[in-house]
């Protein structure tokens, strides 16, 4: 299994049972064929058992839920990456979450840039938010994240940056 390979059955559902399906399966008490699918790297299938095993069982369903969807964030597909640490975050695990999208947000990946952020703001750590976020503050996403983030710490100037002058207003 490998990220590329998962964001095309996500896609396609080639080899997965759709996730309407999956969630008609759960309902109607197929969960030996969920946990089949599950074990054959069906993520939607893993994913619907997290969810049912977490709202039935709660923090004891989430070690569970974790256990199903863990082998998907290993290979750094994103969808898997965001659920596992949403999961980790839950249980106040902030640190492990934290590794989670580190290594996509080192590739420039927007989402996992913004996550990670979001996480590091729940540990307060400021400093390493700007200077993760400011370098890229072209990206609308970001720059509003790195706002929204850094607003009421004081920082403000140094987030905004400089003024911009605007063309047309100067002449």
């Amino acid at each position: 299994m490998d990220a590329a390979a998962l964001d095309h059955r996500h896609r396609t559902y080639d080899g997965w049972i759709p996730p309407t399906v999956a969630t008609l399966l759960h309902e109607h008490g197929h969960h030996g064929v969920l946990r089949e699918a599950a074990a054959r790297g069906d993520w939607f299938c893993a994913r619907r058992l997290g969810e049912a095993a977490t709202s039935e069982y709660g923090l004891d369903g989430q070690a569970t839920a974790l256990a199903l969807m863990q082998p998907f964030a290993a290979t750094g597909w994103w969808p898997a990456v965001s659920t596992v640490a949403g999961l980790l975050t839950d249980r106040e695990r902030v640190d492990e979450a934290i590794a989670l999208p580190r290594p996509l947000a080192d590739t420039g990946h927007r989402y996992a840039l913004r996550d990670l952020a979001r996480l590091l703001a729940r540990q307060g750590h400021l400093d390493q938010i700007v200077a993760l976020l400011g370098p890229r503050a072209a990206d609308l996403l970001l720059a509003e994240e790195l706002v929204e983030l850094a607003a009421g710490h004081g920082r403000d100037k140094g987030v905004v940056g400089p003024p911009r002058i605007d063309q047309d207003a100067a002449e």
